[in-house]
């Protein structure tokens, strides 16, 4: 996977689809600042789930999702680099 090349990953959440709680992982190759948040389909942000410095490595956040049925995505900007992931929350 080209976008794990460089070391900044975001990985697929679980459980996925999800009910109310969701586990987001992200793994960093040197500490930096982090924006991770959770957008619906029209890019419109409904959750934010860090923003600011992280160590190296992965760290894990919970996300609860108090939103309606539907698509998210989870976005992670860390420098210059963006990752996403779909999301499915079905209540």
């Amino acid at each position: 996977d080209p976008s794990s090349l460089d070391g900044f990953i975001l990985h697929p959440n679980s459980p996925n689809p999800l009910n109310s709680v969701t586990s987001v992982c992200v793994a960093l190759p040197e500490s930096g600042h982090v924006s991770l948040e959770v957008t619906d389909l029209l890019g419109r942000r409904v959750a934010v789930l860090h923003d600011g410095p992280l160590a190296d490595g992965e760290t894990c956040f919970e996300w609860q999702a108090t939103v309606s049925s539907g698509v998210y995505f989870c976005r992670a900007r860390y420098g210059d680099r963006l990752r996403a992931t779909k999301m499915l929350v079905i209540k």
